[in-house]
């Protein structure tokens, strides 16, 4: 009998496993007993999505008639013009809709773009620490990775220059994430200028990942496609998700903007792979992006809230984990270093997220916006309480 690897391809074998689904038994056991759990270890907010986005589910009528037909392959004309629109008034400079990739989620645009972009046997740098799943969006191509490590206070000319140590003959692409996915970082304008000015010198792609750039921000936020007057949008695709910016992770709802040339190429992608989201997520699109901005004001306060209510626990526990106060986006990345070290290897880290939260490698990352306030004190707490058991 045939063993069911010998039909696996070879790119299959290239992508790193989810650490969420080496944790989902552990976790799916645990709620089985009924024991309360804090949902800590996956990027998700407990902030109400837009009153409007929710009401489309409302009108079954007009979603039984959409759901019976396909809609537009490249997505409705008002949802891709709302999306130009926005995206003109974050960099502004003019965006239309042949710029916009509308897809099943943004990881799935991503993933369509990196196809239209790349070829097997390019390289792509990408500044960690990163969103693990860039990494095997750009494997699943054929890609070739190289991490560039940014390290925990970079200069943009440190950082400038660990890009030119990496750069090699074959690297096509740039990636990096901010506000930063997983530890908070935001790369300010001095960044965006070294890595325009390295992707001019090396002819290379960018690939800027800010689904969390309509979130809270303690330090400014700026769009790296408006990067020297705009110079960096030729080359670049910007990646937005709606799990991010308006709470509809379940509803995969995503999005890049990029030239048109390159859009044209990744909605061919789209079409044999997708074809289009279902007319009735994409009128929930609309609706979210049509959103009031006191909408945005309520979840970037609730945001900004729930980090201060994580970053005072922390403090207060004196626990021996490190880690540096996020500028943006949900998550602090503690590392666990000082824990791991005195064990020899005997406790691993894998051993402390099951009791625990989400991790890379010797570090955590923490969401602080899955759970109500009342729930993210208790897995405060109940990390706190298993942090001490290893530390002693």
């Amino acid at each position: 009998m045939r063993r069911p690897e010998r039909f696996v391809g070879s790119l299959a074998t290239t992508l790193k496993p989810s650490v969420f689904g080496t944790l989902e038994g552990t976790l799916a056991r645990r709620t089985a007993t009924g024991r309360p759990l804090a949902p800590l270890h996956i990027g998700d907010t407990c902030y109400p999505p837009p009153p409007a986005a929710l009401a489309e589910l409302n009108d079954t009528a007009r979603a039984a008639a959409e759901l019976a037909r396909y809609g537009p392959t490249a997505g409705l004309p008002t949802l891709l013009d709302a999306l130009a629109s926005h995206e003109a008034s974050m960099l502004g400079s003019p965006v239309d809709a042949s710029c916009i990739l509308f897809g099943g989620g943004g990881t799935y645009a991503f993933g369509a773009v990196a196809r239209a972009v790349l070829d097997p046997g390019d390289e792509v740098l990408l500044i960690s620490p990163y969103w693990p799943g860039a990494h095997s969006i750009f494997t699943a191509v054929g890609a070739h990775v190289r991490e560039v490590p940014r390290g925990g206070a970079p200069t943009p000319t440190t950082l400038g220059a660990a890009l030119e140590a990496a750069v090699t003959k074959r690297t096509r692409a740039l990636y990096f994430v901010s506000p930063n996915n997983p530890d908070g970082f935001v790369f300010g304008d001095e960044y965006l200028k070294v890595f325009q000015a390295f992707a001019e010198a090396h002819d290379l792609f960018v690939f800027a990942d800010e689904v969390y750039a309509e979130g809270y921000a303690t330090v400014p936020l700026r769009p790296y496609a408006a990067t020297n007057s705009g110079q960096a949008f030729a080359r670049t695709a910007t990646i937005r998700s709606f799990s991010k910016s308006h709470g509809l992770s379940g509803a995969r709802l995503g999005y890049v903007v990029a030239p048109p040339e390159v859009v044209a190429y990744a909605r061919r992608v789209s079409l044999f792979q997708l074809f289009s989201v279902p007319l009735p997520l994409q009128r929930m699109a609309l609706a979210a992006r049509r959103a009031p901005a006191s909408w945005l004001a309520g979840a970037q306060e609730f945001q900004r809230r729930h980090r201060a209510i994580t970053l005072d626990v922390l403090t207060g526990s004196d626990l021996p984990v490190t880690y540096a106060e996020p500028e943006g986006a949900c998550y602090v990345f503690l590392d666990f270093s000082r824990i791991l070290e005195p064990h020899g290897g005997a406790v691993t880290l894998q051993y402390v997220l099951e009791r625990c939260v989400d991790g890379f490698e010797s570090h955590v990352r923490l969401c602080f916006t899955a759970a109500p306030e009342a729930d993210l004190r208790a897995g405060l707490e109940a990390l706190t309480v298993a942090v001490r058991s290893f530390a002693r």
